[in-house]
Parts: structure tokens; sequence; C-alpha cells
């Protein structure tokens, strides 16, 4: 059995203008797709990683006008692989560039015209295997020396390092540990900078904290916390020393929190959406800029302790023909066919006084009216559509960015992507399932079609939707839930996954650390049933628990991400067993972050995130093969931000919320 990449649903990058430079807002079909570095050269340019289309864009430094566009997808110079962060050399007019999925650093030359040559390129050949980069990340100078945090560099204590090179690409040492009286450790290091000691400041994703260290390893204690490190953030993606301050993007949710270079925490600086780098404003010294990849663009912000919106935004909406934005979830359905509007037959006389193309007419019947009137409306539309004899399996992908669901025929050799495909959702839909009736629903529009529930992060609701035939598309008939730790409510919910011949319905409650159960009965009503599990680290209990699925004997699989491990129940919630250990391995049954799963006639498929890995295991936890490859070139399946999956038959769906693709794979 082997996991194949066949083709992606999504366009992987936009083209560029004829016509150089250009004003952004006049070519709204040129966009980003998850832009993470930023660094301004010496005439005040704004340089773009953009990362997701695999180039570099070079904007002036109102962050009104695109200047050049360099690079495109590929292995070779002047190439990339998910360009990630820049630095500039200290004297000379270079921007060093983190190559990451080549593992590599590029080094471009540019002069007052924006002409650029690639001068070198380092770290993934000529060298012996222990000085070689594994995930070249953030990168800062300190002495001439370059700095390269190594996100997944493996050894002995965990993972990740701080490689040090020449100016020229000669290494010269690395960092491993952080010597003193404690050792905060290194594991998945993203962001780096340096203050005017040359000391160094890591964004130490993997510990959820901020380490301070010089060249040669040594901590750096902090006033503030007695330790070299700053710890208890949200997240740690990077760290900028900027006049004397010290920022941390997504310190909080949607902020970027600020400290004091003797690590006292100052007011922090929002609202951002999940803010990855900040660099100073090279016009306005008392702004900001900030690279936000979700929302596809570069923000400028007033440096201020209050809360204020960006005054200048960089990057046109995702919201062209075929482009996706923040894709979290994607299922198959094939969907009874469109009514024939023009022979409709008449409606019955309980329907009297009716628009029966109106859909806020069929939203208002009362439940008593259904259940008197139920088996007639049956007939009636029984009458006049049906599942077709020739199904067309659609696939429909949550489209967050944009608030709504696309679709697009399975098999269709375009696979355009409908842009006009349900009402607006709310912001924070992630995860969808369906359910599919063996009876009729009171007040289904559609007897036959799927139910969609969609899971939202943000508000802790599941919306339910129904197919209505009369304008093709799906839209709200319900919802369940609410934000909270109550037992019926939810905190940032992820996974769904519902069985069809009991209405069960199981949701991973992530932020509360357990399963949420709840059960839709055969009249509609959907009920509260219990949770399951606790915060911890034992048999039946989670550390953000993410995804669940159900097998055909009535098992619950459970993605425990934070435990790397499959935790397995019956659907009472009565633990079972486990499998998976943390650990690197793209072939066994290592896991870091596994993420998300679903369970088909061959196997388990779990998506492992940090391993880059989609993973097939049997329904007792023994592994069977495996599809890897961290990386964003178009047209190979390679992953960057794999999230919740779904399995149809011989196929896997696999969103790239990064990326802004779904990745099709065939399991044979």
């Amino acid at each position: 059995m082997n996991v194949n990449y066949q083709f992606s649903l999504g366009k992987s990058a936009t083209s560029v203008p004829l016509s150089l430079p250009f004003r952004l807002s006049d070519h709204p079909e040129f966009t980003f797709n998850s832009p993470v570095g930023i660094c301004a050269d010496k005439y005040k340019r704004i340089w773009i990683a953009d990362t997701g289309n695999n180039r570099v864009v070079v904007a002036d430094a109102q962050l009104q006008k695109v200047l050049t566009v360099f690079g495109g997808p590929g292995t070779g110079p002047g190439q990339f692989n998910m360009p990630f962060r820049f630095a500039h050399h200290p004297h000379e007019n270079w921007l060093y560039v983190s190559d990451l999925a080549n593992k590599r650093i590029q080094v471009l030359a540019y002069d007052k015209d924006l002409n650029i040559q690639v001068l070198n390129t380092f770290g993934s050949e000529g060298l012996a295997t222990d000085k070689q980069l594994q995930g070249p990340n953030g990168l800062a100078f300190v002495k001439n020396k370059l700095c390269v945090a190594d996100e997944f560099y493996v050894n002995s204590e965990g993972g990740g390092r701080i490689a040090i090179f020449s100016d020229a690409g000669e290494f010269l040492d690395d960092i491993q540990t952080i010597t003193g009286a404690t050792d905060p450790g290194l594991l998945w290091p993203q962001g780096i900078s340096t203050d005017e000691n040359g000391y160094l400041y890591i964004a130490n994703t993997g510990f959820y904290n901020i380490v301070r260290c010089d060249i040669k390893g040594n901590g750096i204690p902090f006033k503030a916390t007695g330790t070299p490190e700053i710890e208890g953030l949200e997240l740690s993606r990077d760290v900028s020393v900027i006049r004397q301050t010290l920022y941390v993007p997504g310190g909080s949710a949607n902020h970027v929190n600020r400290y004091t270079k003797d690590g006292e925490p100052l007011p922090p600086l929002g609202e951002c959406f999940a803010p990855i780098q900040v660099i100073a404003d090279p016009t306005h010294p008392h702004q900001v800029l900030v690279s936000e990849p979700i929302l596809a663009q570069v923000n400028r912000y007033v440096d201020s302790a209050l809360p204020t919106l960006p005054v200048v935004s960089f990057g046109n909406p995702r919201d062209n023909q075929n482009e996706l934005y923040f894709v979290s979830c994607s299922l198959t359905e094939t969907i009874a066919q469109k009514i024939d509007i023009a022979n409709k037959p008449s409606l019955p006389s309980q329907f009297s006084g009716m628009n029966w193309f109106n859909p806020v007419d069929w939203l208002n019947i009362s439940h008593n009216f259904w259940s008197q009137t139920w088996d007639k409306y049956v007939e009636f539309t029984s009458s006049i559509w049906q599942l077709p004899s020739t199904t067309t399996k659609e696939v429909w992908m949550l489209d967050g960015g944009n608030h709504q669901i696309k679709k697009t025929p399975l098999n269709s050799a375009s696979r355009n992507l409908n842009n006009d495909t349900l009402l607006p959702m709310l912001p924070g839909m992630l995860g969808i399932d369906a359910l599919h009736p063996s009876v009729a629903i009171p007040g289904q529009i559609d007897p036959g079609s799927a139910i969609f529930m969609v899971t939202n992060y943000l508000t802790g609701y599941v919306s339910v939707l129904q197919y209505n035939p009369f304008i093709d598309d799906y839209m709200h008939m319900a919802y369940f839930g609410g934000l909270g730790n109550l037992p019926w409510q939810l905190n940032k919910p992820q996974g769904i996954a519902i069985h069809d011949a009991t209405g069960d319905i199981y949701i991973a409650d992530s932020g509360n650390n357990r399963i949420s159960h709840w059960r839709i009965s055969k009249s509609g009503i959907i009920g509260f049933v219990k949770t399951f599990g606790e915060t911890g680290k034992d048999n039946g209990q989670f550390l953000t628990p993410s995804d669940v699925t159900i097998d055909k004997q009535h098992r619950l699989y459970v993605t425990d991400q934070m435990n790397n491990r499959v935790q397995v129940f019956n659907t009472d919630g009565e633990y079972l067993f486990q499998f998976g250990k943390q650990g690197y391995g793209t072939d066994s049954s290592n896991f870091l972050l596994p993420t998300s799963i679903h369970s088909t006639d061959k196997g388990l498929i779990i998506n492992d995130l940090v391993n880059r890995a989609i993973k097939v295991f049997s329904h007792d936890g023994e592994f069977l093969t495996s599809f890897s490859g961290l990386g964003a070139l178009p047209g190979s399946g390679e992953l960057w931000m794999p999230y919740l999956l779904h399995a149809s038959e011989d196929q896997i769906f696999i969103p790239d919320c990064a990326t802004n693709q779904v990745h099709v794979y065939s399991l044979i």
C-alpha cells in the first residue's frame, strides 16, 4: 500500500503584471500567499518573502507599489522552496534569504536600480552532515557572522540549534545548548535577533519562550526573570530588538508582546492577526511593519500601547477565481440534482400561501407544522427531485479567510473553484463533517442530501447546514454549543466526527482538553450527551485534542496533539489503548504534533504536522506506510501547514492552510 500525490485544488501562485513597477491596488489579481519575512534595504525599500508563492517581492517604502518580483519555485540559484526570512549584511548591499525547504541560504546582491543577482548559496552542499542546515529560519548578523535559527536540526538533546557562518558561507560553529546556571534548551527555534552588545535573542518556539545568550551560547539572564529566558508566551514565532525594546509576535493572542531588554513586560501592540515578524519602519520612527501571513498582508502599525488598526495594509484579498484563503478542512459529497424549475408540480394544499422558492419561508415554518405535514412534504419532494443515476462527487472546502465554503467537481479537468457557494459564514470555521440521515429530519428541505456540521474555533459554536435545491447551495439550519468551559460549551473546537447509524456527534474540544459528545435525534433535535477527558498526560487525558474519527468497529480515535499520540476509546468514552510516541520520523509511529485523523476501510490516515508526513496505520495502531515532504513546490504534494484531513474511498484530501491549496493523494 502506498500514498501517492495526484493533484492540488486552488491556485498556487498569481502572475506578475507585465509592467513594473505597479500600484498594488490597481491589480487585484496579484496576491501574496502566506508572506513571512520582511526586511528594509539601504534604500528603505521593503523586501517581502512571499513564501507560499516561492518568490521575493520588493515594495516601495510607502507600501503602495510593487517595484519588482524576483525568483520562483525551484531548486536552482535564484529559485526558492519557501523563502522565509531575511538578514541584511552589516556593510554590503547584500541580503541573505533563508530558503527553508531547500535547506540553504541564498545571498542576493542589489543596487539602487534594483538589479538583483545571486552571489552565493550555502548550507546544504559541500558540508559534513552535522554542518548542513536542516530547517533554516530566522537570520541575524553578529560581528559579520551570520547566525541561523536551524529549526529542524536534530541532536541528542531534542531538536534545533543556532548555526553560525561567515558572511561568505563558511560554517564556523553552532549553539546546541545554552550554558550557565540553567539551560532552557532549544526546540524549533524560528526567529532570532541581536542587540548592540552582540547578544542573541532567540524565539524558541517549541518551548514557548525567548532565550538570550552570547554567540558562544553562554546564557545572559534577564534582570526581571533571573534566568536567560522569558517564559509564559502563547507563541514565540519571532523576536526583534527595536529601539531598545523586544517585540514578540504572537506572545499573546493577536498581539505583539513587548518587553524591555531587562525582560520587564510592556503593554502589547495590537490588534494584529497571527503576526509573524516585526521590523522597524525605515521611514516612520514611531511605526513598525508586521507580516501577517494568514491575512496575506504586510501591515504598518503605529507603535503605541493602545489597540490600533493598521494605518497601511499591503496585500490584496485572496478572493480571486480559484484562490483559497486559509483553507482548513474539506470533505467530498454527492448532492441531489437541482430541481427542474420549469416542470415543477403544484404544491400540496398544506403549503398554500408559501413562496416555495424563498428559503426564508422554509426556515420560518414551525416545528409543529412540520410534524403534522411531514409525510405529505416527503411525498411531494420525492416527486420532484432524486439522487442522479450518474453521480458527480464534489469537494467542499472550508475557505476560512473568505468566510465561505467553496466546491469543485472532483473529476473536473479544470477543477475551477466556485466562488459563490454558500451564504457567508462567521470567521473562525475550522472543521467539518457530514451526517447522512436514514430518516428525513423535520425542517430538512432536501431529504436524502447530507447535512454539514461546521465547528467554529473562535465562537465555540457548531453550525448545522442543509442543502437547499432551490438555490443549489447549502444554507444555515441550526447551531449548538457556545464559547466556554461548562459541560455543554466548547473552547477552540477543531475536528468533528459524526456517526451516521446513531446520530452521535464527537467534537475535539481542544481548548477544554476533552471530547464533547452530542447526539441528533430522528426528529432533528441536537442534544448534549456528555464530555470525557481532562487535562493531563495519563490514559484518557489530553493536551490539545485536535481531531476525532470513528471506525466500523465503533471505536473512537483522537489525535492527542501535544502528547504526540493517538488515543482510542469506545463510543461511550471509555479508554481502550493508545499508540505513537514523541519523535522525528516520517516512516514510523513517531509523532510531532499529530493534527488530524480519518478512518477508512484500509486503515487510519494521520497528518503528522511537524514531520510533514501523511501516515497510514492499521486500526490497531501498526504503522503501514507514509508520504512526506516539507515544502511548497507546485505539483509536488509537499506540505507546509497541513490541517484537518478527509479520506474518501481511495483518495486522501489534505488542506494546507499556508499554501492555500487542498492536496489530493491516492491510497493504493
